[in-house]
């Protein structure tokens, strides 16, 4: 789960009072919209040409961006082929298979093969409430009442993910791997990840912080497990 919260620059208050509420929020704004109307000075050649500029921008950083996927992928192929270069190491990702399919008839887990992602039939998780943060709808939530959310979320993640870290990490140790604490996520993509697979849901968002285990052969993954 988490990280520690950010306030979108786009509604942070700057000496306002600690409790702050959506309705001042709101009250500091004219409800009659103001619309502005700009008038290009460019010529009709002169935006043509912008545009190809644009357009060429556009692919060049697609291309990059493609690049580099590419060129991570051939290193997992190629590190995955040699790993399953050896009888030994063939036998050992049969075992992890095994292992996952045991696991997950245990515990009534589904999980898709060859992702080792697991959820329980039927069950959404849903982050818990927080204190003081009422939300009715989160579509017509204000961005001011996300950010509360999302801070008092992290501030009970933070009290209790100690603990854990060290258990997950005498784990790793244990069984030769490493375990790697990645970058919280900001609350501007919090808030896009609700918006784009939960329907604005922001209790549906779980990968706040994510925690990973990496390890150097299939032997270690069942260790792990």
């Amino acid at each position: 789960m988490s990280s520690t919260g950010y306030v979108d620059e786009d509604f942070q208050v700057e000496g306002g009072p600690a409790s702050y509420t959506p309705e001042d929020y709101h009250a500091g704004f004219d409800e009659t919209p103001v619309v502005e109307t700009k008038v290009s000075s460019l010529t009709p050649m002169e935006l043509e040409a912008e545009l190809k500029r644009a357009q060429a921008e556009y692919a060049a950083a697609l291309e990059a961006a493609n690049a580099l996927i590419q060129g991570d992928s051939l290193k997992y192929t190629m590190a995955y082929s040699q790993h399953l270069g050896s009888e030994s190491e063939a036998a050992d990702r049969n075992l992890l298979e095994q292992e996952v399919a045991d696991l997950s008839k245990r515990h009534s887990l589904r999980c898709r093969k060859g992702s080792y992602v697991w959820k329980v039939p039927g069950a959404t998780v849903r982050q818990p409430a927080v204190e003081g943060v009422r939300v009715r709808d989160w579509a017509e939530t204000d961005p001011f009442t996300k950010s509360n959310y999302v801070d008092g979320l992290f501030g009970e993640f933070r009290a209790h993910i100690g603990e854990t870290d060290t258990q997950l990490n005498a784990v790793a140790r244990a069984c030769g791997a490493k375990y790697i604490v990645a970058p919280a996520k900001a609350n501007e993509r919090l808030f896009e990840k609700a918006r784009i697979a939960y329907d604005n849901d922001l209790q549906r968002v779980t990968d706040y912080e994510r925690r990973s285990f990496v390890c150097d052969n299939f032997r270690q993954i069942i260790d792990v497990l």
